[in-house]
């Protein structure tokens, strides 16, 4: 991990008004269209090692047993549901490319964004944080695999879906971590197509995005 002295001199000749910067021009694009709805709780699960394809696929499975059943009527009955044995898409968030068309976008809220070091940096608090806008299909669970690295000593990280805005009754989920590298994942399935938006802060730590990997699987 570069020096905090080194990493400070060089986004101090960066400004957080950052509207000339080609990247976070494309972040602050607002891509908001009809909300996504979740179907079951979000799953999160931090080991404090790295994370394995065994955890993602344990995380997705997890999901997958908390999608609601579907009826075949009003009184039917119902059949549970199972992922589908199809390859998944998948795509990469980094400080370099922070969005994908047509599949996630990011906004980043009060960081500091180092151009030379291709470094997002976030400070301590709800008000610099990073929303991840994804574009979700009908049906499909969503696993996000995130690698950041924080500044501080004995961190928190804070992961909030947006429905909470929606008035859903799925909150914050705020875990601890390590000084250094961590990583976590995050799991939800979408019912509808729409856009889902997940926030990640912390309430007492200086941190680093590095990346987060995305990976899309039908149900059916």
């Amino acid at each position: 991990m570069k020096s905090l002295v080194a990493l400070f001199a060089a986004t101090a000749l960066v400004s957080p008004a950052f509207a000339q910067n080609v990247v976070m021009q494309e972040m602050q694009k607002n891509h908001r269209g009809q909300a996504a709805t979740l179907a079951g709780k979000p799953i999160l699960l931090h080991t404090g090692r790295p994370i394995t394809q065994a955890d993602k696929q344990q995380v997705m499975a997890s999901a997958a047993r908390l999608y609601p059943i579907r009826l075949t009527g009003a009184r039917g009955t119902a059949k549970p549901q199972s992922t589908v044995s199809t390859t998944p898409t998948v795509v990469t968030i980094s400080p370099t490319q922070m969005y994908q068309n047509g599949y996630v976008n990011t906004e980043a809220y009060q960081p500091y964004f180092n151009a030379g070091l291709n470094e997002f940096l976030f400070m301590p608090g709800q008000s610099s944080y990073l929303d991840f806008q994804i574009i979700t299909k009908a049906n499909t669970t969503y696993v996000l695999t995130y690698k950041v690295n924080s500044i501080t000593k004995n961190p928190q990280f804070t992961i909030l879906p947006a429905f909470l805005y929606l008035n859903t009754i799925y909150g914050a989920q705020t875990f601890n971590g390590n000084v250094g590298n961590n990583e976590f994942v995050y799991a939800f399935i979408s019912s509808i197509a729409g856009e889902a938006i997940v926030t990640i802060y912390s309430p007492n730590a200086t941190w680093e995005f590095t990346s987060c990997e995305i990976t899309a699987m039908p149900i059916n």
